[in-house]
């Protein structure tokens, strides 16, 4: 590039991908933008945090005129069906395969662990669970087949996932954390299992330490994010005393366009002049039968 330096910007991955670069290259860059953080050792997420994600939906379900007040408890609600599917998994037939597969709460976790990130997967969430907890596996069909006949993960996510893994403290939590939790540690699946099979070697502690960095850098978060929670970039951020956080209202695992204002005055050198944004949320109508 023949260029002094450069600026950065990282979203999700990328922003694991950004962290490494201030680490080993912060001479080179002069300015950063990071959202939907994942730090060094996030790789592998909490499952109290994706439990603090659900308590926060079951909050707002509580009160969103869609659902007519039709969910009290949304989280006890989803306990309920996973401790149904544990004790009796169901049988969904495939719409596009002659196939079919048996669903048990495991399966049922990972379909749900949709809703960690996908807006469309949160807005689905309420009446997806009702329609289980009333034996309706319609949607559930689809959702496993899809999953069944995906395209399925691709080893070049898998390798660089190992590679990046978990501190022991970070793993003690994980393991601690999923015994009781909603969805166990089932979003962590296939690590850390799959390493040996893909001979690729963790880059170990050294590469997981916090970054501290005096690049001027902006984080953003959304608040709607249960992969890369807002915790992640606060944590990052205490390594950079030079930083300005933007959370959104309503946002996903996403980095949204509402956006653009704030990192284009930050890039320009000029304070982004907000903390806050909001981006209106509402779950999909609800129809009771």
């Amino acid at each position: 590039l023949d260029a002094p330096k450069i600026n950065l910007h990282g979203a999700s991955y990328g922003s694991h991908l950004g962290l490494t670069v201030l680490k080993q290259h912060g001479a080179h860059v002069d300015r950063a933008i990071l959202c939907i953080v994942e730090g060094l050792d996030d790789t592998h997420k909490l499952p109290a945090n994706t439990d603090r994600h659900f308590r926060h939906l079951g909050d707002l379900a509580r009160t969103d005129r869609n659902l007519k007040r039709e969910f009290p408890d949304l989280v006890s609600e989803m306990a309920e069906v996973l401790d149904a599917f544990e004790h009796q998994p169901q049988t969904v037939r495939f719409a596009n395969v002659d196939a079919r597969a048996r669903v048990g709460k495991f399966a049922l976790q990972l379909v749900l662990g949709n809703a960690l990130g996908s807006i469309r997967a949160i807005r689905e969430l309420p009446g997806f669970v009702r329609e289980l907890a009333r034996g309706d596996g319609a949607t559930l069909a689809r959702r496993v087949e899809r999953r069944v006949t995906g395209p399925g993960i691709h080893g070049m996510q898998l390798a660089m996932d190992y590679a990046s893994g978990a501190s022991a403290e970070r793993s003690r939590l994980i393991e601690a954390q999923r015994i009781d939790a909603l969805l166990g540690d089932s979003f962590n699946l296939p690590f850390p299992f799959v390493g040996d099979d893909l001979g690729v070697d963790d880059l170990g502690d050294g590469f997981r330490e916090p970054v501290q960095s005096d690049v001027p850098t902006l984080f953003c978060a959304g608040t709607l994010d249960g992969r890369t929670p807002i915790a992640n970039a606060e944590a990052a951020r205490r390594g950079f005393p030079h930083s300005h956080l933007v959370v959104v209202d309503g946002a996903t695992h996403e980095t949204p366009t509402l956006l653009l204002d704030a990192q284009t005055e930050f890039l320009q050198g000029r304070d982004p002049g907000v903390d806050r944004l909001v981006r209106p949320f509402a779950f999909n109508p609800f129809r009771a039968t």
